[in-house]
């Protein structure tokens, strides 16, 4: 039986006006039986999706939380080890300073830019206001 037809003549308020019959003539007992079996139809069609998710819908729940847990600990573990780079990385910078070499201005030749006011240029002119210009030149790009 069509579903949506069957819910039209249950909604049906005046059977006369809307089937130009009264609810007996049109078999307003046989739209009940049509109605109780749609009914039993989609309980029992319900009951079976519920098993069919209660068996592998709990196990998919119970697999994404667990993936879920997973994926947290995993990204805390990855956040601390990023940390712990960060100041090692600190640290390196901090023992690199002055290092002509390591900074962002250096040019292999001497008192040029601002390696001529540095308090690590070597070569530094001896009336000039000293700085200190090392800047870290970061890695380097690939």
């Amino acid at each position: 039986m069509d579903i949506e037809k069957l819910i039209e003549r249950l909604k049906a308020k005046d059977f006369e006006r809307d089937y130009d019959c009264t609810p007996f003539e049109c078999g307003v007992f046989g739209l009940l039986d049509d109605a109780a079996t749609a009914l039993s139809t989609f309980q029992a069609e319900n009951k079976r999706l519920k098993s069919l998710l209660g068996e592998s819908g709990q196990d998919l729940w119970s697999k994404e939380n667990q993936r879920a847990d997973r994926l947290e600990a995993e990204n805390e573990k990855l956040r601390a080890e990023l940390e712990q780079v960060k100041r090692e990385r600190d640290v390196a910078i901090e023992q690199l300073h002055g290092h002509c070499p390591a900074c962002a201005h250096y040019t292999p030749n001497h008192n040029e830019g601002p390696c001529q006011f540095c308090c690590f240029e070597i070569a530094r002119g001896t009336n000039v206001e000293i700085n200190d210009n090392w800047k870290w030149r970061g890695p380097k790009e690939e």
